[in-house]
């Protein structure tokens, strides 16, 4: 394991509230990448010949186990709270940094070696000039290959990034939703309450009608009283 290596990445990352899931995967990651590292800038540059094709493909597998770790991790944070996931998001883009680099390292390291066997070949089979310009051919597809690995490092690098707006746009259509359920409750309860309303209104209608009629019934009633009681005045 390369203790400088892990130094230089725990003193620019501070630890942050995590759960331990994701703590196991980040340590296998750095110690892998670490190994990695070591392996591509300070043994592979020793070797020749078939050790060195050995230890590229060695190097190989390790990245891709090292991606596996990341996606792993990368599930790990979109469990994690909101409030917390912006400090795992910021470990993420430096893991996938160092991830991206190292995969880059490796690949012109493969390229490298390719390039050096294919010179042996055509030397053997060609004047200098002809071999000139097979090496010319060769750097300036290697450097395609490079641009090429560059734009999708970076294409990998903004979809992290939409997911995880993505992932916070999601975040707060929720909260919203809880909330457009809030108010729809109220206003099933306003409802509720303008019924209740309504039905008070409409029995004190009843009432009122009910006794304007005993009104007018008892008036009628008195001047019919009336009426007679003048009647037998006038007739006697």
């Amino acid at each position: 394991i390369n203790a400088e290596y892990m130094g230089r990445f725990n003193s620019a990352h501070p630890r942050v509230m995590s759960s331990e899931l994701f703590e196991e995967y980040q340590q296998e990651f750095v110690q892998l990448l670490a190994s990695i590292n070591k392996m591509l800038n300070a043994q592979i540059p020793n070797y020749t010949g078939e050790q060195r094709k050995q230890a590229i493909t060695k190097a190989e597998k390790d990245l891709d186990k090292a991606s596996e770790l990341f996606h792993e991790m990368d599930t790990e944070v979109q469990s994690i709270p909101q409030a917390h996931k912006a400090n795992f998001s910021a470990k993420m883009s430096k893991h996938q940094a160092d991830l991206n680099k190292l995969k880059r390292d490796a690949k012109a390291t493969a390229a490298g070696t390719y390039t050096a066997d294919r010179s042996k070949l055509f030397d053997g089979y060609s004047g200098g000039g002809a071999s000139s310009d097979m090496h010319s051919l060769m750097d300036e597809n290697n450097q395609r290959l490079q641009r090429t690995s560059d734009r999708l490092a970076n294409a990998h690098r903004i979809g992290a990034e939409s997911e995880a707006i993505g992932g916070n746009i999601l975040g707060e259509l929720d909260s919203q939703r809880d909330t457009i359920v809030r108010v729809g409750q109220r206003v099933q309860s306003v409802d509720a309450n303008i019924g209740k309303s309504k039905n008070i209104l409409t029995s004190m209608g009843r009432r009122v009608a009910s006794s304007k009629i005993i009104l007018f019934s008892t008036i009628v009633l008195l001047i019919g009283i009336l009426g007679i009681v003048i009647y037998f005045k006038l007739k006697h």
